[in-house]
């Protein structure tokens, strides 16, 4: 994505780069993964199934989004608390 600032009779270029992280969500965690997307406006593409059944999904993000990238992170790899 391109955005141009028109200054004056300066044309200012600012590149925004996307980034992508692919993620392999369990059935059971699907749900709420949607709506971790959905919360955050999130772009995303389904890409299908792996040989676990889990599913392949590409999060298309911003560096500003990426809080909401490790909230997603964090549902599919959580830490052991004990």
């Amino acid at each position: 994505m391109i955005v141009m600032i028109l200054k004056g009779d300066q044309k200012n270029i600012k590149t925004k780069t996307m980034k992508t992280r692919t993620c392999e969500v369990h059935v059971d965690s699907i749900v709420e993964f949607a709506e971790l997307l959905e919360e955050n406006n999130l772009s995303n593409t389904i890409h299908g199934t792996n040989e676990d059944d889990e599913i392949i999904i590409d999060v298309h993000y911003e560096s500003g989004e990426r809080q909401a990238v490790f909230k997603l992170m964090e549902l599919l790899d959580p830490e052991d608390d004990g």
